[in-house]
């Protein structure tokens, strides 16, 4: 959610690695205004891992793999603009005041920087 009450929801999937830093990912996003109204959808591709930080793995409890983290992506969507994809998973030991979802910072246009819900889990493949 944006500080004006706008919200985005963004679904997708994709794979990235650390050593060397590197991601792929597609998806769809529709952005509300406040009253719920259709400002903008469409799709996303990942262009660039900008950072990712482990928070562990999720425990005996999970299926093995899980993972929680931040991880901080680069997207270009369809409609002509780039913007920062921050994706967190609190699974692990997440540091205080994390909660689960993401943010999406569409530089110079609108910054969605509260998180408003959502799941989103990591997988460790290797």
């Amino acid at each position: 959610m944006a500080s004006n009450g706008d919200t985005v929801t963004i679904a997708g999937s994709g794979t990235f690695t650390i050593h060397p830093d590197s991601v792929t990912g597609t998806g769809t996003f529709i952005h509300k205004d406040s009253a719920g109204n259709v400002k903008a959808s469409g799709t996303w591709t990942a262009t660039q891992l900008v950072s990712f930080v482990s928070y562990g793995s999720a425990g005996p409890s999970f299926p093995p793999g899980l993972e929680g983290g931040k991880a901080v992506i680069r997207v270009h969507a369809n409609v002509g603009v780039n913007a920062l994809l921050t994706v967190f998973c609190v699974l692990g030991s997440p540091p205080s005041g994390v909660d689960e979802g993401i943010r999406l910072n569409v530089q110079d246009i609108i910054n969605f920087n509260m998180q408003a819900g959502g799941a989103t889990v990591f997988i460790r493949t290797a």
